[in-house]
C-alpha cells in the first residue's frame, strides 16, 4: 500500500490476515514490509522461459471469484472491504461502456485516486476493457485539469460530485 497520511495500512491488512488465514499474498507498491512481497520486485524477475506459455490458464478465476477487496470510503464509521467479482467489473466496463458510447478512441481522463471505485470501474479498467486511452492525473485542482483536457484532447470525464462542484465554482469554466 501506498498511504500519502499516516494510516498504518500494512498494519491493518496483518490485523486482518491474522483472523483470515487465506490471505496468502500480500503486496506493497513504493515499498517493503516484512512478510509481504514488493512489487517491484516482482516486476524484476525474468520468468517467462520457467513456464510453459499455458501454464496460467490452471489459474484462470471463475466469473464469480472475488477480484478485489475494495475499500470503502468509511462514510458510516470504519472503512470496510467490499468483494468485487471479475464478472461485477467486467458487467460494469462492458455494458457502461456500451451506454456511454466509449470506443478505441475513446480519451479519458482520470482525476481520482486510482484506487477509487470509480476509477476502477469508469477510467482505467473501462479503458483496459474497451482499447481507449486513460489519462491518469494527481492534479485536483480545475485548472490544471482543464488544462489536460486541452492537452489530451479528452472526450470522456467521469467525476464524482465533489469534483463537479468544484468544476462549477472554478473562475475558468
Amino acid at each position: 500500500f501506498r498511504a500519502a497520511d499516516k494510516f498504518d495500512y500494512v498494519g491493518m491488512v496483518n490485523d486482518i490476515k491474522q483472523n483470515h488465514p487465506y490471505l496468502q499474498i500480500l503486496l506493497t507498491v513504493e515499498g517493503r514490509a516484512p512478510g509481504w512481497q514488493a512489487i517491484d520486485d516482482l516486476a524484476e524477475q525474468a520468468i517467462e522461459t520457467e513456464y510453459p506459455q499455458d501454464y496460467l490458464t490452471q489459474f484462470r478465476p471463475r466469473p464469480d471469484d472475488i477480484c478485489v477487496e475494495q475499500l470503502s470510503g468509511g462514510t458510516t464509521g470504519l472503512p470496510k472491504g467490499i468483494p468485487r467479482t471479475y464478472h461485477d467489473y467486467i458487467g460494469n466496463w462492458d455494458y457502461v461502456g456500451r451506454a456511454t458510447g466509449l470506443t478505441d478512441e475513446t480519451i479519458t481522463l482520470g482525476a481520482m485516486p486510482v484506487a477509487h471505485n470509480a476509477a476502477g470501474l469508469m477510467v482505467w479498467g473501462m479503458m483496459m476493457f474497451r482499447g481507449g486511452t486513460a489519462v491518469i492525473t494527481r492534479c485536483t485542482q480545475p485548472q490544471d485539469q482543464f488544462a489536460l483536457i486541452e492537452k489530451w484532447r479528452i472526450t470522456f470525464i467521469p467525476l464524482v460530485p465533489v469534483q463537479l462542484n468544484n468544476w462549477m465554482g472554478a473562475r475558468e469554466l
